[in-house]
């Protein structure tokens, strides 16, 4: 049963054109050796539910320290490639991103709403988190990972 172990192999071969677009993002609540690898089946990079995010995602990589004049650090290389997969995550499930913004201790906020509810999610360099903001109650924050944001997050903001 041992030759099972690290045998898997695709079920189709993946076409050899320029149709599938990989964004690997580093998980900084890893090891520097874990990460996550999306592979999207994409019409071209920019387009879609979220061409917006994705043009505005490309302005903020070309922040550079001090980019507000009172010394607030450019986002990571890192934190904007995990952005770029956030939102081609997104526009796979047909889920519009609302807005996404440069903060000003280096990290990107990826804000999504629905008629009466607000959820941000923000991308640090050294953590990430999210924050439900209900339309009635009190906002809860907590430790953002990839899964949540389909398994909880996603489906609190749409219900």
């Amino acid at each position: 049963m041992s030759y099972l172990i690290n045998s898997y192999s695709p079920t189709a071969e993946l076409p050899k054109t320029d149709q599938f677009k990989t964004f690997t993002s580093f998980n900084i609540d890893q090891p520097l050796d874990s990460f996550v690898s999306i592979t999207f089946r994409t019409e071209d990079e920019f387009g879609g539910l979220n061409s917006r995010i994705f043009e505005t995602v490309s302005k903020i990589a070309e922040l550079t320290n001090n980019w507000d004049e009172e010394g607030s650090p450019a986002p990571s290389p890192d934190n904007i490639q995990f952005a770029k997969a956030i939102a081609l995550f997104m526009s796979a499930f047909g889920q519009e991103i609302y807005n996404v913004a440069p903060g000003p201790h280096g990290e990107i906020l990826i804000d999504f709403r629905s008629q009466s509810k607000s959820l941000e999610i923000l991308l640090y360099n050294d953590k990430m988190r999210y924050v439900k903001l209900p339309d009635v109650g009190t906002p809860e924050q907590g430790k953002f990972t990839i899964d949540l944001l389909y398994t909880d997050l996603i489906a609190w903001l749409n219900s």
